[in-house]
């Protein structure tokens, strides 16, 4: 296990703290974009595009992270 994180950090050219950091804030959006999609499940008119919206912000952040 340590030995594929240590892979993966440097595959990302992140450190420990680095790579905890960007996670996290992205586990985190995706934490409150999935709440919003669930609400506007039950309830259609509230959160029309906060999942679409989301899903986009976090792949362009993933993806010109470097």
């Amino acid at each position: 296990m340590f030995k594929d994180s240590k892979k993966h950090l440097n595959d990302t050219g992140e450190s420990y703290a680095q790579h905890l950091k960007f996670a996290s804030n992205v586990g985190f959006k995706m934490l409150i974009a999935s709440m919003q999609c669930f609400f506007h499940a039950i309830v259609p008119s509230v959160f029309k595009n906060s999942g679409s919206k989301a899903i986009k912000e976090l792949y362009n952040q993933i993806n010109n992270r470097n």
